[in-house]
């Protein structure tokens, strides 16, 4: 059979039965003190570990169904005005919040030091777009901005470029002009995505995302790229978290041909980029596969480029 356009993005890690569960319970009292009493018994205590793994099992499987069962109600109901607070897609305002502040921390500590993803993911990003700004590229829109680390480190080093972060936390934009207020090619507004590609002109330009995507519906990424085209947009770049589906057990199967979004992990998709860019008239030019430093095994980062 002839190899996939796509078979370099198949992720190829299966899992162990524990490896799909992503919540751990909180330990039964009562076979902690168990364990105490019978310390010196070695075959006791192998037998009381069996039995506490086999409760922790049974209680994160039974949230992973839950939070799976909610992900597969999500993808059917493909709500609209998914990209406002509210919309059931996506975290809160303080969930927004707390992760914006929670990667500044990160960053306190030295990028190096990280050790799930945040790492590669800023390596990576920081890479590409400084290789789009080098061919040409003089506008870059960042949706889902989050915190604008990467965004400043690429304004700096090319200051002929300009660079918009949106985001729709008021909040998140107040950490954002704290930290990166002072580059003066770098803005980073609160609103609706849709409302700015509406009012202002991005030709040439380049869309670009990272962790965002993956936990809005399918049919909002074929809006946000149709819009993007009207707006302008030249290239679309998407990194986003792929991996082991929790609700099928197999890995995605990417195509430019149309098929549909499956759950991931709790509220996150895992959808068939080349299709989604091809339908808005962005063919892939490249296309790779990150693997990161989670703990998961199984995570890595899909990086996509489409061009019109």
């Amino acid at each position: 059979m002839p190899r996939s356009k796509y078979e370099h993005l198949t992720i190829d890690c299966p899992l162990g039965p524990s490896e799909t569960f992503t919540n751990k319970g909180i330990q039964n009292k009562y076979l902690v003190r168990l364990e105490n009493i019978v310390a010196h018994n070695q075959l006791l205590m192998a037998s009381l570990r069996k039995l506490r793994n086999f409760y922790h099992e049974c209680d994160d499987l039974r949230q992973e169904e839950i939070r799976i069962a909610r992900s597969v109600e999500l993808l059917a109901k493909e709500q609209p005005d998914a990209q406002k607070f509210g919309s059931a897609y996506g975290y809160d305002e303080l969930l927004e919040l707390r992760a914006a502040i929670n990667y500044q921390h990160q960053l306190e500590q030295g990028v190096d030091t990280l050790v799930a993803e945040s790492g590669k993911l800023y390596q990576h990003l920081e890479q590409k777009l400084s290789e789009l700004a080098s061919k040409g590229a003089k506008v870059f829109l960042n949706f889902g901005v989050g915190l604008a680390y990467v965004d400043s480190l690429v304004a700096l080093k090319h200051p002929e470029c300009h660079f918009v972060g949106i985001d729709r936390s008021e909040f998140t934009q107040v950490v954002n002009h704290r930290c990166y207020g002072h580059i003066s090619n770098l803005e980073c507004i609160a609103g609706d995505v849709f409302e700015l590609l509406k009012t202002r002109r991005f030709d040439n330009g380049v869309l670009f995302t990272a962790r965002t995507l993956l936990l809005l519906p399918r049919s909002f990424i074929l809006k946000l790229y149709a819009a993007a085209a009207e707006a302008g947009i030249r290239q679309i770049l998407a990194v986003e978290q792929i991996g082991i589906s929790r609700y099928t057990g197999r890995p995605y199967e990417f195509s430019d041909e149309d098929k549909p979004s499956v759950p991931f992990r709790a509220k996150m998709f895992l959808h068939n980029y080349p299709s989604l860019l091809n339908a808005a008239g962005f063919p892939v030019k490249e296309s790779q596969l990150i693997q990161t430093n989670h703990p998961h095994r199984d995570f890595r980062f899909l990086s996509v480029l489409g061009e019109r």
